[in-house]
C-alpha cells in the first residue's frame, strides 16, 4: 500500500512539472515571438 501511495504521489508531481514546464514553454515562445 505505501509503494502504491508514493508511486501515485510520483505520477502526482511528474504530471505537474511536465505541466509547468510546457506551461513555461509556452510563455517563453509567446515573449520570443513578441520580441522578434
Amino acid at each position: 500500500m505505501v509503494s502504491v501511495s508514493i508511486w501515485n504521489f510520483g505520477g502526482m508531481m511528474l504530471a505537474y512539472v511536465s505541466a509547468c514546464s510546457a506551461a513555461l514553454a509556452a510563455l517563453s515562445a509567446s515573449a520570443l515571438d513578441r520580441l522578434l
